[in-house]
């Protein structure tokens, strides 16, 4: 089957990005002629290519047909389906905030996939009808993710890991108290602390616990990990064999997070659960049940469905996409007004500067001339410790002298009053000796 893969970029290591690597790739093995396509190349794009997928950036160079297209991103799905009118489409929707989510709605389009059960609610509350939607959660690649991890290992180490993270984020001190408390060492890597990766496959390996949401979160579990289910914005617990269902459902991702922040008390339970025996049991039932294998399998059903279709008609096409660019249309004058208010803002926020330079060149007209005032008042004070040095140095010396003559004085002290005991001893002795002879006459 020949079959035309849509993205909004396909430039750095992302969400869907990393999707349609992991199946464009699956779909080559399996004997597809796959083509990938985005108006946006980069790296991946070149990764890809390495890997025998073709990657085109200009849809007219696809010369022949697809059989069926599979579509990320609306802007990027209609450009497919304006070029190959009669390719039926089977359209995916792995988000619910992004712009470039919003489902698309074309007559071509026969199918739509979801990958949690929150993106089909945002499906069918987009008028897009309910049989027409399955789920099919996000799979890892059980060749590159291998389970590493000794099962029955103590958990003595934690990452965060996801572009989410980030230093100052009050989630991650959070998670990084409630860890070394426990003793056990913590670690975070992502875009947003610096030190993203393209190595997951030989990293998360290396660590017990695993922070994650999402895709990564699928990941680290494929490789033996323990994993709790957060991000800043919230967390959802630890993954065991019973919540998995629920959570793989919810994609892993922030449909099963939101109003759940992360507390010391949330993370503080979710570590205090983790038990090495769940852990591997976990593991073996994610390598069972959410492998790429089976996501291909279940994407081919929907390949072969839309073909079963047939072609839409030219005339249902033309009138899709005469609403296509009226809601196009409406966006795009959002954005226009939206623009003339920045605009605005940007005008308003300019003159502020401006104030707030010419307020800022007085403010340092008058740091300059207090830090002139500071420096002559340094110089007053060290000269006065200088004269204040030379006082002390003097009042030394005359002291000093001072404790000299008090020492001479002294020493002429005590040589004076040795002589006149010395006198005094003498003449006791010449004035008693005729009376000391008189009284030895009167006793004979």
């Amino acid at each position: 089957m020949r079959i035309l893969i849509t993205n909004n970029t396909l430039a750095y290591h992302a969400g869907s990005e990393l999707y349609v690597f992991d199946i464009a790739t699956h779909l080559q093995r399996r004997g597809h002629k796959v083509v990938a396509y985005s108006s946006l190349l980069g790296p991946l794009a070149q990764e890809l290519r390495a890997h025998g997928v073709p990657v085109i950036g200009d849809l007219e160079a696809l010369t022949e047909s697809p059989d069926v297209i599979h579509g990320h991103h609306h802007l990027d799905v209609a450009a497919a389906a304006l070029r190959f009118p009669s390719a039926p489409i089977v359209h995916a929707c792995h988000g619910w905030l992004p712009w470039q989510e919003a489902p698309l709605s074309l007559p071509s389009i026969r199918r739509y996939v979801a990958v949690s059960t929150l993106t089909r609610e945002y499906l069918v509350t987009s008028g897009i009808a309910p049989e027409r939607v399955v789920i099919i959660p996000n799979a890892v690649d059980l060749t590159r993710f291998r389970h590493r991890r000794p099962d029955g290992a103590l958990l003595k180490s934690a990452l965060a890991y996801g572009n989410t993270w980030a230093p100052d984020a009050p989630a991650l001190k959070v998670l990084r108290t409630a860890c070394e408390s426990r003793g056990i060492a913590f670690h975070a890597i992502g875009a947003g602390m610096g030190n993203s990766t393209d190595r997951a496959p030989e990293v998360l390996p290396g660590y017990d616990i695993v922070f994650a949401l999402g895709r990564s979160a699928l990941e680290a579990l494929a490789c033996g990990c323990a994993v709790i289910v957060a991000d800043p914005r919230g967390m959802d617990g630890a993954v065991t064999t019973e919540s998995l269902p629920r959570q793989h459902a919810g994609n892993l991702g922030l449909a099963i997070i939101a109003g759940r922040p992360v507390t010391m008390e949330a993370a503080g339970a979710a570590l205090d659960s983790l038990e090495v025996g769940e852990v591997a049991r976990t593991a073996a039932l994610v390598r069972a049940e959410a492998g790429m294998e089976t996501l291909v399998d279940r994407w081919e059903e929907q390949y072969r469905l839309a073909v079963a279709d047939g072609p839409a008609a030219l005339d249902d096409m033309v009138a899709g996409t005469s609403r296509f660019l009226v809601g196009l249309k409406k966006t795009v004058g959002h954005f226009e007004t939206n623009w003339h208010q920045v605009v605005a803002q940007l005008d308003e926020t300019r003159d502020r500067l401006h104030q707030l330079d010419a307020a800022l060149g007085e403010a340092r007209a008058e740091i300059g001339a207090r830090e002139a005032e500071s420096a002559r008042a340094t110089e007053a004070l060290e000269q006065q410790r200088q004269e204040t040095r030379a006082a002390r140095e003097a009042f030394a010396a005359m002291q000093g002298t001072l404790d000299a003559r008090i020492a001479d004085l002294t020493r002429r002290l005590d040589q004076a009053n040795a002589r006149r005991n010395t006198f005094f001893r003498r003449l006791r002795r010449r004035l008693m000796r005729p009376i000391y002879a008189l009284r030895d006459r009167v006793r004979a």
